[in-house]
């Protein structure tokens, strides 16, 4: 590559090819920075597989789980996924739900649950579980 196309010519990154379903937020998490930073962190460690956010509703949970699923984007090469299961009244809807955001083709065999597991252990995937 010619030296000063690179500078004439940045890289682009306007195009994400990672895969998510992460919903645009109209600002930043301001005053939680270090809160991603440290949910980063965490959730790079190979001995943690599922981090808990708890607290009063309406304290900025979901809005902080998005801010470090967005954060975590380049770290999981297969996907970030957002499960909203508010609307949810069966928890046996759960697997569906989950199935759904993954996209995973119907119909669904009848061990739901163990076909998300197999597709969990093939891909780096992170789930964002909300109101679960």
């Amino acid at each position: 590559m010619h030296p000063k196309l690179s500078v004439d010519f940045p890289p682009l990154t306007s195009l994400n090819t990672r895969r998510h379903n992460l919903s645009p937020q109209p600002t930043p998490p301001i005053g939680r920075e270090y809160d991603v930073e440290t949910i980063h962190r965490r959730l790079l460690r190979e001995d943690v597989r599922l981090l808990t956010f708890t607290g009063p509703g309406g304290s900025g949970k979901t809005r902080l789980a998005i801010a470090s699923a967005e954060h975590l984007l380049p770290n999981f090469q297969d996907g970030v996924y957002f499960v909203d299961l508010a609307p949810l009244r069966d928890p046996r809807d759960v697997t569906s739900a989950i199935a759904r955001v993954l996209q995973l083709p119907e119909p669904w065999s009848a061990d739901l649950a163990g076909a998300l597991v197999r597709v969990m252990e093939e891909q780096q995937v992170l789930l964002v579980l909300d109101n679960f």
